[in-house]
């Protein structure tokens, strides 16, 4: 038996561990937009000054709010989808290296 747990853990199970932190580091992108959007949402209602233009379109008002509310949707819907697969990942290791053990 290991002398630590987190020994025993990193033994049993270090690729899934690398896995998991670099999943874990491709998330934060989505993380920060996920947080980033609202505020910028919330201060367009309030009067924030337009952006000229958006990779060379150029909205008024009621489209750049369309367009950042519907983003916002899209990264929250994939934010749930990659959180999902995360999370099913996450899982097997810790099954996977029970049943090592046992």
């Amino acid at each position: 038996m290991e002398p630590s747990l987190f020994k025993y853990i990193w033994t049993h199970s270090k690729k899934d561990q690398i896995l998991l932190i670099l999943l874990s580091l491709a998330s934060l992108p989505l993380v920060y937009v996920t947080l980033e959007l609202p505020k910028r949402i919330i201060n367009l209602l309030e009067g924030m000054e337009l952006p000229g233009e958006i990779l060379g379109f150029e909205f008024d008002r009621l489209e750049f709010l369309m367009v950042l509310s519907f983003t916002f949707l899209l990264v929250v819907l994939v934010s749930d989808t990659s959180s999902t697969n995360v999370s099913c990942v996450s899982r097997c290791p810790i099954l996977n290296g029970f049943r090592r053990a046992s």
